[in-house]
Order: structure tokens, then sequence, then C-alpha cells
């Protein structure tokens, strides 16, 4: 190794910020001293991570070497390295580095030990000395040239300039349309619903919304804090009323966005038509397809009142200015802007900047007074307070905490609903039904049992695929074997077809039984954590068997999960058992079907993101579980001959099973062709092929 060379290493081979300061305490700031540079230097840098260090920052202020970090983007036109020396010495290396394998063997690598060695024979082929001066001279620092420096600089500062305009929101040309705010003055749709069908037509209010006028109401009482906002002094925020009705019609409907949103429009057009182009009242409603009565009470309302628009939203000139001192400022003490910093910029410069300035300069200033202590929490609050007092305004602080319930302290006064994301409400109202205890796994048994003939059965378990359009950068992530792309909805019913777990968010390629081994409820029934209650044995018999959950062939055969016999070489008893299986695990494919017909939104492919995705699901779950808690029999009855026949059903893969789970089986078949367990159109249901 030559003699002027130094060395520097760390754990992970790259640059670190303490191997950097030490060279530049330990070598950098030697070779100035012994080649008696006047002082204060530049020394330009990159925007690397390593370098921004505050010891640093602080260590070549003592010294005299101003630390210049070059703006981001920039060090191919501004670092003479990049523009003219690393590319004639990778060129060189790499030749010298073949010619050295091919004198050594062609097989050989370049290691730590060699490494040396090679490079200098680099370094000795390449004349680096023009290479770094015209390096310099190109990017304006060789024969100091003032204007081509600072115009390169501008360039980039003006990218990162433009980089903050574009990313800043367009100022809107108009506050509210016109034909929005007529919705105040009752020419929204939803003015028809609580105004026209609320009282004259309760079905057809139902339809609208799929839940009745006293549904709805306890509704929104109960989901009112999550979704309420606040009116401000520009614009009156959408009533927590208004925001569950169009949720509801969403939901109901599968409509977009943007139809829903033009839903009012035929009103307004045929108010249009009637006010300024004379069309009588009945030919507007019958062209306009509109309500005739309606039509004529929109007439009759007042015109809209006026309302200002907000602030501008762009960047005033003055702040501009303020952003770019603040961007050549940093830069100066080493620490680039990067472009996100830039665009955050402006509540920084006119909020926290004056604050953290005045909290750096505090803790300097208490630090040398008290030296060598450091801040701990017991001068913490004295520090603050004094910050507090020169640098912001204290009342301004003071109602900040008291509008948030800080000061003084109240924990009633904190909104803590505003900390609970929706996906997680949702969950919880569907989850929170899970049984917990053996009475409440034993009620539902006893339902399986009066409704269905099946005992000890706990729950129909299935999966459905909710279909979305995917996003291109997903690719096959979510594409299943159906051709669509899905999420997959796994969920356990009741025997009124309410859910008691769902499971949602799975990618359409895993099977039913895939999602099922990974879900939480498989660990459960694993760990025994669900309490069901204790095995006994079925009517008629002496062996004591499992409580159990009826599922299809996609999912493994347990002593807890029940799935029908193979359809190859059925015996008229195996026949006889399928047939009763299927009769019970209906009622989850029943729960879907109703599911996706009162929210016909799950109908259709969604355009929207997997997160909103599996929101809506859950919102359409937790909705009709209400439904089938409030509405009853009325909810979820259904005609008795709409059987699933396993014909229909599709072979899966098979599971090794354990000889309990098929004695478990055995004895469900068993039960259900001896006299006490048997019912009287089993066999006829067998004889039309239904099995």
């Amino acid at each position: 190794m030559p003699e002027n060379w130094v060395l520097g290493k760390s754990d992970s081979g790259w640059m670190k910020s303490d191997v950097f300061f030490e060279y530049i305490c330990n070598d950098f700031n030697k070779w100035l001293t012994d080649n008696n540079i006047k002082r204060p230097i530049i020394l330009f840098v990159d925007g690397h991570r390593s370098h921004l260090n505050i010891f640093l920052s602080e260590f070549c202020d003592k010294n005299g070497i101003i630390l210049y970090a070059l703006p981001p983007n920039t060090t191919h036109i501004l670092q003479p390295a990049d523009v003219s020396v690393f590319r004639p010495l990778k060129h060189e290396w790499k030749k010298t580095v073949r010619q050295w394998q091919s004198e050594q063997d062609v097989n050989t690598a370049v290691t730590k030990i060699n490494f040396c060695q090679v490079f200098e024979q680099t370094l000795n082929k390449v004349d680096m000395e023009p290479c770094i001066t015209n390096g310099f001279r190109k990017c304006g620092f060789m024969e100091f040239d003032e204007y081509t420096l600072y115009s390169i600089a501008s360039v980039a500062i003006y990218t990162n300039m433009l980089a903050l305009k574009f990313n800043t929101r367009r100022r809107r040309r108009v506050w509210s349309k016109k034909w929005h705010e007529r919705r105040n003055m009752g020419m929204g749709i939803l003015h028809m619903l609580n105004d026209e069908l609320l009282q004259e037509d309760s079905a057809a209010y139902k339809n609208f919304l799929r839940l009745t006028n006293h549904q709805f109401e306890k509704l929104l009482r109960l989901v009112e804090p999550h979704i309420s906002r606040q009116d401000t002094v520009m614009r009156q925020c959408v009533s927590a009323r208004s925001r569950l009705e169009l949720t509801l019609r969403f939901l109901a409907t599968g409509e977009s966005y943007r139809s829903l949103m033009y839903s009012k429009e035929n009103m307004i057009m045929a108010i249009e038509a009637v006010t300024k182009n004379g069309i009588n009242k009945k030919a507007a409603a019958r062209e306009f397809k509109v309500p005739r009565s309606t039509l004529v009470r929109r007439l009759a309302l007042a015109t809209p009142y006026s309302r200002k628009m907000g602030p501008a939203t762009e960047i005033p000139e003055a702040e501009e200015k303020i952003i770019e001192n603040w961007v050549l400022a940093m830069a100066r003490k080493g620490f680039p802007v990067h472009r996100q910093n830039l665009i955050l910029s402006p509540a920084d410069v006119a909020v926290f900047k004056p604050l953290k300035s005045g909290w750096a300069t505090e803790v300097r200033k208490w630090k040398y007074e008290n030296f060598p202590k450091d801040v701990t929490r017991s001068t913490f609050g004295t520090i603050l307070k004094s910050v507090f007092d020169k640098y912001a305004s204290h009342k301004t602080i003071q109602n900040g905490f008291r509008k948030s319930g800080l000061f003084p302290f109240d924990k009633n006064n904190v909104d803590y609903s505003k900390c609970i994301p929706n996906r997680k409400i949702f969950q919880e109202s569907v989850n929170s039904t899970t049984p917990s205890t053996p009475e409440s796994w034993q009620s539902i048994a006893d339902q399986f049992m009066e409704l269905w003939q099946f005992p000890q059965c706990v729950g129909a378990l299935d999966g459905r695929h909710i279909t979305f359009r995917s996003p291109k950068s997903a690719g096959s992530f979510y594409h299943n074997y159906k051709g669509d792309h899905s999420l997959v909805l796994l969920a356990m019913a009741d025997a009124c077809c309410k859910f008691t777990y769902i499971n949602i968010g799975v990618n359409g390629r895993i099977s039913d039984g895939g999602v099922f081994r990974d879900c939480t409820l498989s660990k459960a029934i694993q760990n025994n954590s669900l309490n069901f209650p204790q095995s006994r044995p079925l009517p008629g018999s002496s062996n004591n068997v499992p409580y159990v959950i009826v599922a299809d062939d996609a999912f493994p055969l347990s002593t807890r999960i029940l799935k029908p016999y193979p359809q190859r070489g059925l015996s008229h008893d195996k026949k006889i058992f399928n047939y009763r299986l299927s009769r019970a695990r209906r009622i989850i494919e029943h729960a879907f079907g109703i599911l996706a017909n009162r929210f016909r939104v799950l109908l259709n492919p969604i355009c929207l993101s997997p997160n909103k995705v599996e929101k809506i699901t859950l919102a359409c779950v937790a909705l009709h579980n209400y439904l089938c808690t409030n509405s009853g029999q009325f909810y979820t009855d259904f005609d008795e001959a709409s059987i699933i026949t396993l014909d229909t059903w599709k072979p899966q893969g098979t599971n090794r099973t354990s000889r309990s789970a098929l004695s478990v089986r055995d004895e469900y078949k068993n039960y259900f062709c001896s006299p006490t367990g048997s019912v009287e159109w089993q066999d006829a249901a067998v004889l039309r092929h239904n099995c």
C-alpha cells in the first residue's frame, strides 16, 4: 500500500458517519495543517447520510472547514469526481482486473489481500491530474467562476422548487359547485329520501337503504361518534346522517362514487328545464323521470346562499423566499434538503422551525452553564418553559392543549374514537359475536339440531371470493382459479345465517383450506381456546363425540371439522351422511347469498384498492349481522327446496387425516342411518341423486 494512503473500515463495508468523521479529524485536517493550507476552506460533500453528522458539522466550524452539502440529484453536474474522474477510472480498473486474472488464473478473484496491488496498477495507468482538474473546471470550482457555479446550483434548487409547486394542491376555481350547493335548499336525493320516501312510502325507503327507519336510527346512534366531522368557518361538514345514508346506498347498489354524485342531476335538469326553457312541470317530470310532486316542491324553495372561497393553497412569494434561504442555509451546514423535506417545509418554516431553533439555542446555553451535565427529566421542564416564553405564544399553545382535552388534563375530554381505525371497528363488531363460553356454543348447537337435525354442530364454514379490480403492480398476486382477481372471505355462520367468525384480506390465489390453516380460528381450535362444550355421545350412542364444524372438501378433516366422504364408490350410508352434511352446511352458502344480494356491491368487481375492499366487506358483514339480530326470520327466511347438492361440488385436494377424525365422521354416519337420527325424507333425497 502506498505510504500516503489511509484506510478505514466498517462492519458493513459501507461508509458510515463515524468512519467519515474519523477521516476528516485524523487525516484531512492533519493534511491541511501539514501543508499550511490557508483557512477557511470549503469542503463539498454529497447528501449521503454518512455526512449528516452534527459532531462533524461542529468540528468543521471550529477548524475553519466550511462543510457544504451539494443539493440532492445534482452530483452528476456539481461533483467533480462524478463528472470526470470515476468513468475513466472504472474503465481502466476493468481492463487491469482482466489482465491481472489472465496472468494469475482466470478463476482468481480480487480480494482484500490483493486489492491494493491491483488498484495501484490502475492508478499508475490513468493520468488522474488532468481528469481531476477538468472535473473541477467543468463544475466551476477551479479558476473560480461564481456565475458558472451558482447558475448550475440554481438549476438544481429550481428543480426542487418545481417539485414543491407540482406537489402542491391546485387552487380551486370554485369552492363548491352551484349544483352541489342546491342540496342545502332541498334538491338533493337525500332530501327526497327523508322528506318523501320516509313519509309516504316506507317500503321504498327500506329498499333504498336496505334498513327500516327504526333500524337506521339505531345504527346511526352506534356509529355517529366514529363518523362525525366538525364544521369550519369556511363551510359546513357533511352530517353523520348523510354520510351513513350515502354509505348504505353505495353498499346496497354497488354504484360508483361518480354515479352517486350525479344521482340528483336529473332533478336539477328538470328544474332548469322548467325555469329556463318554459317546459311545463308535468312534461319535465316525465322527460327526466322524476316525481312530479317532488319537482313542484323543489321549485317552491328559495335560492341557495353564497359562500366565500377559502384561502389560496399556493405558496406566496414571501414564503417561497424563506424556503429558498432555508435550503441554502441547511446546505452550508452540511445537511441537504431532500424533495420530501422540501414539500413539507412550509409548515416547518411557519410553525415548527422557530420552536425547534429556540429549543436548540436554549439547550446549548443550558449545557454551557451546567457543563458537563446533560438534559434529564428533572431539567427538561425548565428548559421547555423558557423556550415557550421566548419563542412561542403561550396563549396559543395553551388554547390548543385545552381544546384537545390535555390542559387541564381530563381523560373524559379526549376523543379516543378518532384513534380507532374503521377496519378495527368493523372487525370487532363482527368477531365480537364469536361465542366464548360453552353455553353460547351449546345454544348454537341446539339451533342446528332444531332447524337442520344435525347434533352437536357449532357452525358452518366456507369461503367466498370478493372480486375487485386489482392494481397493475400486483400482477397475478390476486388471481384466482376462476380467472378473476379477488380477496378471500372466510366465514363461519350459525344456524340462523349470522356470521360468528370472518377473515378477509388473503389474496385469491390461496385456497379456502390454505386460508383456514393460517387464520386465528384454526389456531384457536388447535389450542382448545374456544371453550367448546365437553364431548358427549350422540343420541342413541355410547361413544363420546366432540362438537364439530361442518365444511366442504376444501378443508382438512379433523376431530372438529367434518367434511363429506369422497365421491368414489359411495355406499348408501355414506350418501346419506353427505346429504345430511350438505343440508347443514348450506347455511353458510345461504348466508353468503343473502349478504351479496342485500348489499349488491359484492356482486360485481369493486373498482377500489384492496384495503378499501376489505373495509367494504367488513361493513357489509357487520350490517348483515345487525339485520339478522334486529329483523330475525324476516331477513333470513328461505325456501326448503333450495338445497345445494353435492353433485355441484368440485373435487378438492386430499389431506392426511387421523384415525380419530375418521372415527368421528363414522359415528355421525351411523347416527344418521340409525332410527334415532334418521329423517323420513333422507332416503328419497338420495334416490333423487342429490348425493
